[in-house]
C-alpha cells in the first residue's frame, strides 16, 4: 500500500465518491452511508489467511482535512 502511494488513491477516491454522493443523496451521511474501502491484492491472497486483503474507513475528520488541502492546490494567492 505504502510503496505504490494506494494510501493516496484511496483518499482521492473516497473524497470523491463522497461528493457525488453528498450531491446525489440528499440526506447522505458519511458515517452511516460510506462503509470504507476495500482493496484485494489477488496474486497476495492465500486461502485461509487475510493476506492480500487491505480494508478500511478513514475518518470524516481527515477525508475533511485532505479536502481542504485538496482545495487549495488550485487557488492563487491574492496579489
Amino acid at each position: 500500500m505504502n510503496e505504490n502511494n494506494y494510501h493516496l488513491q484511496y483518499l482521492i477516491y473516497t473524497l470523491a465518491t463522497k461528493k457525488y454522493l453528498e450531491n446525489r443523496l440528499p440526506k447522505f451521511d458519511y458515517e452511516k452511508d460510506f462503509g470504507g474501502v476495500l482493496y484485494l491484492f489477488v496474486r497476495g491472497m492465500r486461502k485461509g489467511t487475510d493476506s492480500g486483503i487491505f480494508n478500511c474507513k478513514p475518518t470524516l475528520e481527515r477525508i475533511n482535512a485532505f479536502d481542504k488541502i485538496v482545495s487549495k492546490k488550485g487557488q492563487l494567492e491574492p496579489a
